[in-house]
């Protein structure tokens, strides 16, 4: 294509409106498709990062959920742990401690009993022989032990014979003061038997079976009572010792769990956002690509078409106005023959040409001009038709190229997309590692279990002081080594009474009677002493029913190690939480591969369009085969009808 070839396109008054359209045509497409193509992969774009970032939310908002559920599940066991332990230690501690008061006062009363029946019983001859000093020296004996406040004999006709009191006892001034009556005895007595803290006992004097007399005994029972209120608050230092501990124990793991699951949480939420912004710059950018190749191909369409029509145009129009022009000149410069044309003026190149042939050839000649004319023109479209498919193979083969660029930016989208079914399930990957971590936080609900054996290890503790009482009963015990030798001491006595009363003869029968009662007496002491002694060994019984009972509050931590296995089920629950929102991330990345599936067909579609191309390449070399047979055809036609001189 020569440069005189275009600048007669250029100017040529025919095709320059023609022209004006292509371009303007051109244009308004590239400007059309460039906005469909933005607006079609912004949505798309936009449809992606929202679809994308809607799930983000959903996920932070159900790990949201997830947390504070278990918070409030940790907060709840722990509470419900420590007010469960605290009720049962002291529901036990009460119990035990009733027990255990009941098994001391009942110990301590017989043990009183069995020293007002001694006293009793060694008062009988006393009493007959109305030996007040010796009574009175009796009553100084059993007031010298801390729990007895007082000791009064009295005659078989309730008259006392003794008026002894400890005036240097403030227990037994407070009851002079408090009482009523004649006498510090009367007084005493009185204020007694209204005080909770005194328990009078009543030991009748009955050597033969009939009462001469009787004694009246004041125990006192504010030390039982002080060893009690001692032993309680041991028992309840250990046992708020034991529920702070486990309160700071659960406290401290609660704390620890919520701040890794918050970490993890965070790290995981911050690192989805940050995979998600990722993938939506990358689809911006392979859109831009995309719009820019689209463009570039646009473009490239309307040059191609612009040119394809100049060449059809030119190639067929202008060649034979030329050649017709030619010809026109050709017949005014000849010997006045057919050779010769005149030409004619007219508005455009083709009416000028078509009036001047039909003026100046005339009827006479119409046929061989016609024939020859017939056989140029033919001739040269059939030149001009094997160019124009030959435009045509270049043109198509520019748009298989271009068409190739598209499947390749196709291609490029689908692996874009496929990413972003890798991030996707990159995301359901950290699922199961918070998964994990919560299976980890089930081993630290574990080792508070093993915390509470340590709780079970100090309330063993308690056990010393229910030790401790047992060794009270042993001294318990010695006082009753002490009520042994003194009926031992009774015994030696009523001998000695016996041996005097046989010396003594008929005269001394009454006296040996007294010493025989004296000596059953004694044994009945004995025997006493052994009760006493049965009581102490049910007393130590109780104690070892107490350490029972710390066994049976070592079973409740056992029950609150059972509540830590069902928070274990909590946490399995918090798992499949977790396992569904996999899910939701692999239905996700089931979308973004079906997005990629329709990309790979969009690829497949190209390439069919690829194929469509070769096949317009085919068809029009096969229409320039049958061109060429037309032009050598026209060429034979051309040459017979040159041998006519017109």
């Amino acid at each position: 294509m020569s440069l005189s070839f275009i600048r007669r396109l250029i100017s040529s008054r025919l095709l320059r409106p023609v022209f004006v359209v292509l371009v303007v045509a051109g244009l308004v497409q590239v400007v059309v498709s460039q906005w469909l193509i933005s607006s079609q992969v912004e949505r798309l774009v936009d449809t992606a990062g929202s679809a994308l970032e809607a799930s983000s939310e959903q996920v932070s908002a159900s790990f949201g959920d997830t947390r504070e559920d278990v918070r409030t599940r940790l907060e709840t066991m722990r509470q419900k742990t420590t007010d469960e332990l605290s009720a049962e230690l002291t529901r036990q501690q009460t119990a035990q401690q009733e027990r255990v008061a009941g098994n001391v006062r009942t110990a301590v009363m017989a043990e009183a009993q069995g020293l007002a029946d001694v006293l009793a019983a060694v008062a009988a001859p006393l009493i007959w022989d109305r030996d007040v000093p010796r009574l009175t020296d009796l009553v100084e004996l059993a007031d010298a032990r801390e729990s007895v406040l007082f000791a009064v004999y009295y005659d078989q006709y309730g008259d006392r014979l003794t008026r002894y009191v400890d005036r240097t006892d403030d227990r037994v001034r407070t009851l002079m003061e408090q009482g009523e009556g004649r006498g510090a005895a009367n007084r005493v007595l009185d204020a007694a038997s209204r005080d909770p803290n005194v328990v009078i006992i009543t030991a009748d004097i009955a050597p033969q079976g009939s009462a001469i007399g009787q004694l009246k005994l004041g125990l006192s029972l504010e030390g039982i009572n002080q060893d009690l209120a001692a032993l309680e608050q041991e028992f309840s230092a250990t046992i708020t010792g034991s529920i702070d501990a486990l309160h700071d124990t659960l406290e401290a793991e609660t704390e620890q769990v919520n701040r890794r699951l918050q970490q993890q949480l965070a790290s995981m939420d911050a690192d989805t956002r940050s995979r998600i912004q990722n993938t939506v710059e990358a689809l911006n950018t392979e859109a831009s690509s995309l719009s820019a190749n689209l463009s570039m191909l646009a473009i490239g369409s309307v040059v191609v078409l612009i040119l394809l029509v100049a060449l059809v145009l030119g190639g067929g129009l202008l060649p034979r106005v030329f050649r017709l022009s030619s010809a026109i000149w050709g017949i005014a410069d000849g010997e006045a023959d057919l050779t010769r044309r005149v030409s004619m003026k007219g508005k455009d190149e083709l009416t000028e040409m078509a009036q001047g042939v039909n003026r100046f050839i005339g009827r006479i000649q119409e046929l061989v001009s016609e024939v020859k004319e017939s056989a140029e023109s033919a001739a040269g479209q059939a030149q001009a038709q094997g160019d124009i498919s030959r435009s045509a193979v270049a043109a198509v083969n520019r748009q298989e190229q271009d068409v190739a660029e598209v499947s390749g930016t196709m291609e490029a989208m689908s692996r874009s997309i496929s990413e972003v079914a890798e991030n996707i399930q990159d995301i359901a990957g950290s699922v199961s590692n918070v998964s994990s971590e919560s299976e980890a936080t089930a081993g630290i609900s574990r080792d508070v279990r093993n915390r509470l054996d340590q709780v079970v290890r100090n309330v063993e503790q308690a056990v010393d002081a229910v030790n401790q009482l047992d060794h009270q009963s042993k001294e318990i015990g010695s006082v009753l080594s002490v009520i042994g030798a003194i009926a031992e001491q009774t015994n030696l006595l009523a001998l000695n009474a016996a041996i005097e009363a046989a010396r003594a003869g008929e005269s001394g029968r009454g006296f040996a009677v007294v010493a025989d009662e004296v000596r059953t007496l004694a044994s009945r002491t004995q025997e006493s002493t052994t009760e006493i002694q049965s009581i102490i060994e049910r007393l130590q019984k109780g104690s070892q029913q107490a350490v029972s009972a710390i066994g049976e509050v070592s079973g409740q931590v056992a029950e609150s190690s059972s509540e830590f296995r069902r928070a274990d089920e909590h946490f399995d629950r918090i798992n499949q939480l977790l396992s569904s929102l996999q899910d939701r991330a692999m239905a996700i990345s089931s979308v973004a591969e079906e997005q990629g599936r329709h990309a790979s067909e969009v690829s497949v579609s190209v390439s069919d369009i690829a194929g469509s191309s070769r096949e317009t390449v085919e068809a029009i070399e096969r229409s320039d085969e049958a061109s060429g047979q037309i032009a050598r055809t026209l060429t034979s036609l051309k040459d017979k009808a040159s041998q006519f001189q017109v």
